[in-house]
């Protein structure tokens, strides 16, 4: 008997070891630890932790409910200065970066607005180039699990917008030509109403030309000739409006995807039962296809192979000199060109 446990302990040794191995194996196959306290441990977000835990955030991060977590590096906060913010404000921000009662890891993560519990509101986009959070913020590490939800790293820190697109047009000098055109060509609707509230699609997409880009348009239509005539300073203006779709420069489609402006939508159109005539357009009553006999000049084109640019069908190139323009209710992108239907 004792020759042979002489003979098996090395034996007996080595399957108590493999059993160990495996089971601390499990062990790590299941993270235990939960998504803050992986973020307090990690050197990298010292700042973004010190702020949770000074503005009493933490206790309510290690409760059950899963959380999906997109952290900012200390270098992301070395760019903002924190201390502009009041302290409600710096909750705020703080609370973008959270998305409760949710655990999205990469594959999950679809292009579209993500609404936390608090009503605060994020804009995911996914495209071959990564994960962008607000267009602004690249995922640059996605996926950390952790027991009660996941992290994902963010190269800058989320801000939210504070104006809408009325306010920002309105206020911002460079855009006053174009925003009291827009006020002229309102007949029933005001530019408060056209801009100034929260759309159920997420937000509208504005291309604003600058007053430079008016000042070369009445070249060519003088502006005495645009305003006498409504009709087509409507369509001017509608025509730089995508109305159900925030659209930022990262998630611009490839050149030869047009895109349906507002004015795609309310413009003149021929019912067919063919999409043969020209682009289909999706109306909202239901079992309707229609094509425009316009056969798509009232869309636009995004082109991105030589910095960013977009134009119409019949109107020539404008570059996009400032894009992603942030508003509670959209996004800017600022033209160098007025773009003509």
């Amino acid at each position: 008997m004792r020759n042979l446990f002489k003979t098996s302990s090395p034996t007996i040794i080595l399957i108590l070891s493999f059993l160990f191995f495996v089971s601390c194996k499990d062990k790590d196959a299941t993270p235990k630890d939960t998504a803050i306290d992986l973020a307090l441990a990690d050197s990298r977000f010292s700042v973004f932790t010190k702020l949770l835990t000074d503005n009493n955030l933490v206790g309510s991060l290690k409760t059950g409910e899963p959380f999906t977590i997109f952290a900012p590096t200390n270098e992301a906060f070395s760019k903002i200065d924190v201390g502009k913010f009041t302290k409600t404000d710096l909750v705020k921000l703080l609370n973008t970066h959270i998305v409760r009662e949710r655990r999205l890891l990469t594959n999950e993560i679809k292009s579209g607005l993500v609404q936390s519990p608090q009503r605060i509101e994020v804009y995911l986009s996914k495209n071959s180039s990564g994960i962008f959070v607000n267009a602004k913020s690249k995922v640059i590490s996605p996926d950390i699990t952790a027991s009660n939800g996941v992290i994902h790293v963010v190269d800058n820190v989320i801000t939210l917008p504070t104006q809408n697109l009325a306010e920002i047009l309105r206020k911002d000098p460079q855009f006053s030509e174009f925003f009291s055109l827009i006020e002229l060509s309102s007949t029933v609707e005001t530019s408060e109403t056209m801009l100034g509230l929260p759309s159920p699609f997420g937000g509208s997409t504005i291309l604003a030309p600058t007053n430079e880009a008016f000042a070369e348009l009445y070249k060519i239509i003088p502006k005495a000739t645009l305003l006498a005539d409504k009709q087509r300073l409507k369509e001017i203006i509608d025509f730089h409006r995508i109305g159900v779709r925030r659209i930022f420069s990262v998630d611009f489609p490839d050149s030869n995807q047009p895109v349906n402006t507002t004015l795609s939508i309310f413009a003149p159109i021929v019912l067919s039962q063919s999409a043969s005539a020209g682009f289909p357009i999706t109306t909202p009553a239901p079992d309707i296809t229609i094509t425009g006999s316009f056969k798509g000049q009232y869309q636009v084109v995004f082109d991105v192979t030589d910095g960013l640019k977009v134009k119409g069908v019949r109107s020539s190139v404008a570059n996009i000199t400032s894009a992603d323009l942030l508003a509670t209710n959209g996004v800017i992108h600022k033209l160098d060109r007025v773009l003509l239907p």
